[in-house]
């Protein structure tokens, strides 16, 4: 009996492995050149100028596909199968910005908490003492829909949408297996100018997470898909077909020790848009290979009927695409923060940055943002 289970685990690390590379693999060779284009509507300059404003928009399209990665937090279902959410649905603003999120976990959680919530108003409002029925948790869904969004705004050049949808079953303990579509839509201006880009892409492809050991975590994740962009220069207008391919691989650590909880991750990820030749234009790439590392600590506190959650991190994301090992260009960011809580009352959690790019030392930022999150209970909903 006990051979057979160990071989159980090893084909199931076996499979979870070569599963991996597929999606690593799978973008790669699904890749073919764009579907062709008209020609561009103008003059040498007129089109060199096109191209560069598909440039710039495809770019854009990059940085905000590598910035927000949903399925990372997907994968925290191997450890937290359910979810202890008091909204159905979360809207956090960060600077100009708006980001959104819900799944029918986080729907089923919060109608639970206000029903209970509701439950023990009316035996408070009683006169008469009426015993609370025994609190059942139902074991939560193999299944799982969910969506999030980031909504950006350019500060008068323009705002961009990304929206990403997605199903995902947890198989076992140690295996969650998922899917999800992307979808990004953007418009960009040029201040002072008539000129303006504006894009539709999308992408879908699978995603899975295993549980190596009880303390390791491998997940990847692929997708492929299609975008249709146009540059106006002037009055001239051209229209550029895109082809998109994602591949990623991350490993994250997580360990605790009287209380503190310190998680380790590395990942590494590679985009690539591009365009198809058209005349007039030669077509446009944009690759992006990044590096990722961090570690993360953080201890929770008891205090009275809450608690009190400090945290500290710091991430490295190497950008590979141009120099490799050799001398990259890397972003350090350094931060901290704080999460009060009171499960059927409120959620405040509050974190900054500093960060600071290893090209330009001289031009740090830094940010932050808090998030506040109530039931609807509270609302009176």
């Amino acid at each position: 009996m006990m051979l057979n289970v160990t071989l159980s685990v090893r084909h199931a690390r076996t499979i979870a492995g070569l599963g991996a590379a597929l999606l690593l693999a799978l973008p790669l060779a699904l890749s073919d050149d764009a579907w062709a284009q008209d020609g561009c509507q103008g003059d040498t300059a007129t089109c060199a100028e096109a191209s560069a404003l598909a440039k710039s928009l495809m770019q854009g399209r990059v940085n905000r596909t590598l910035a927000t990665t949903p399925a990372d937090e997907r994968f925290t279902r191997l450890n937290t199968p359910g979810t202890s959410a008091v909204v159905p649905f979360d809207m956090t603003p960060d600077g100009s910005n708006t980001n959104f999120r819900t799944s029918l976990s986080q729907w089923s959680a919060s109608l639970s908490a206000a029903d209970e919530a509701r439950l023990k108003e009316v035996i408070e409002e009683s006169e008469k003492a009426l015993p609370l029925p025994q609190k059942v948790t139902p074991a939560p869904s193999k299944v799982d829909v969910w969506a999030e969004g980031r909504r950006e705004d350019f500060t008068g050049a323009g705002d961009a949408v990304t929206t990403f949808m997605g199903a995902d079953y947890r198989a076992s303990n140690n295996l969650l297996l998922g899917g999800m579509v992307q979808v990004d839509e953007a418009n960009q201006t040029t201040l002072a100018t008539p000129d303006a880009a504006a894009g539709t892409a999308y992408m879908t492809g699978p995603y899975l997470a295993y549980r190596v050991t009880p303390h390791i975590t491998l997940d990847a994740k692929a997708a492929w898909g299609m975008g249709e962009d146009s540059a106006m220069v002037g009055d001239a207008r051209t229209d550029f077909a895109t082809q998109r391919m994602l591949s990623e691989a991350k490993v994250t650590g997580q360990w605790g020790w009287q209380g503190w909880r310190l998680s380790q991750s590395g990942a590494i990820s590679y985009l690539d848009e591009t365009s198809a030749n058209i005349p007039g234009i030669a077509g446009t790439s944009v690759d992006v290979a990044r590096l990722s590392l961090g570690p993360e600590v953080k201890r929770r506190f008891e205090a009275g009927d809450g608690s009190i959650e400090p945290f500290a991190f710091f991430k490295s994301s190497v950008d590979l695409s141009e120099t490799g090992l050799a001398d990259p260009n890397a972003l350090n960011t350094l931060g901290g923060g704080v999460t009060f809580a009171e499960p059927e009352s409120y959620s405040i959690r509050a974190t900054t940055g500093y960060s600071e790019s290893t090209a330009n030392t001289d031009t740090g930022e830094t940010r932050g943002k808090v998030q506040v999150t109530v039931p609807t209970s509270v609302l009176g909903f």
